[in-house]
């Protein structure tokens, strides 16, 4: 699937495609929808737009055919203005396992909006009372940690504190809350202590600038996208989420990859998730087969904490 988009984007100059799919195999109809649907995630996360009339700058169709061992996927694409059809052929062995862009031991995601404010969000953190009657939003900006009792986005400011330093916060700036490991990172910066009881809580200098990035791991094509790493697992592969690789003024998707080994290469599993703004932050949830991303909404200029969950379909 990757190999396709790749050949497709290579000589497409459009940002526009309009997309259609062909089954000539003997895949299900669900099947064949799962790989289109994984097909246009590649193409999205190439900096491509879906269309759904014609009249987009490129068209594309994906047909799907084969015989009694493997199939065969065959892309074509034109440009409006081109007067050749470009193709590009794969081959797809029906023993390994075509649903790791389909249904079979897929990654499904679900998306909830836990929190939003109009000042810049680096983290947050969702703590919950042990009976579960309560919960607390930590928030986290560039030199400000912030407490919030629970509340359907009316919660009340209950404790904060700053974080200052000698210089400037850097435009760039990052930040993550780390409940298990009681400590808030900054750069330069460190507060340690039970992220709970924010009363005892110090912050203090610190140099070590690698804590920032977390537990990533980079998916081809996207080395400037966000990409947590996350806990559980499905069918035995790691799931890695990871958002588009656009600029910070288009909205963004976040997708689900599936990886064998952690050296081998990540292939896109499941739909993605649409969101009206930028990822900006993406990390995993505690042991959780889910993950914190901070989303710069463009249409209501809010941040937005979202808590991505996968789950593995079968």
């Amino acid at each position: 699937m990757q190999s396709l988009a790749a050949r497709v984007a290579a000589s497409t100059a459009h940002a526009t495609l309009a997309f259609d799919l062909k089954n000539m195999s003997s895949l299900s109809v669900v099947d064949a929808s799962s790989i289109r649907d994984a097909m246009q995630a590649e193409l999205i996360h190439r900096g491509f737009r879906i269309a759904s009339t014609p009249s987009a700058g490129t068209e594309v169709r994906l047909t799907l055919s084969g015989g009694a061992d493997s199939y065969v996927w065959v892309a074509e694409w034109r440009g409006r203005d081109e007067p050749q059809t470009h193709t590009a052929i794969v081959a797809v062995p029906k023993a390994s396992d075509a649903g790791a862009n389909g249904t079979k031991n897929s990654v499904r995601l679900e998306s909830k909006l836990m929190w939003q404010q109009p000042d810049r969000l680096l983290d947050f953190a969702v703590l919950t009372s042990p009976d579960n009657s309560a919960s607390t939003i930590v928030t986290l900006g560039p030199g400000r940690v912030r407490w919030y009792s629970s509340g359907a986005f009316q919660s009340e400011f209950s404790h904060g504190f700053d974080v200052g330093r000698k210089t400037p916060w850097p435009r760039d700036a990052r930040g993550i809350i780390d409940v298990e490991g009681k400590k808030v990172l900054l750069p330069e910066m460190e507060c340690q202590g039970d992220i709970e009881n924010p009363t005892q809580m110090k912050c203090i200098p610190s140099k070590d600038a690698a804590q920032l990035d977390g537990l990533r791991i980079r998916v081809s094509g996207h080395n400037d996208s966000e990409s947590a790493l996350l806990g559980d697992r499905c069918d035995g592969r790691f799931v890695i989420l990871a958002s588009g690789n656009g600029d910070w003024t288009q909205p963004d998707t976040i997708q689900g990859y599936a990886l064998t080994d952690l050296e081998g290469q990540a292939t896109v599993s499941g739909s993605p998730i649409e969101f009206d703004g930028p990822v900006l932050a993406l990390y995993r949830e505690g042991k959780q087969s889910a993950a914190r991303a901070v989303v710069h909404n463009l249409k209501t200029g809010n941040y937005e904490a979202y808590i991505v969950t996968a789950t593995c379909s079968r």
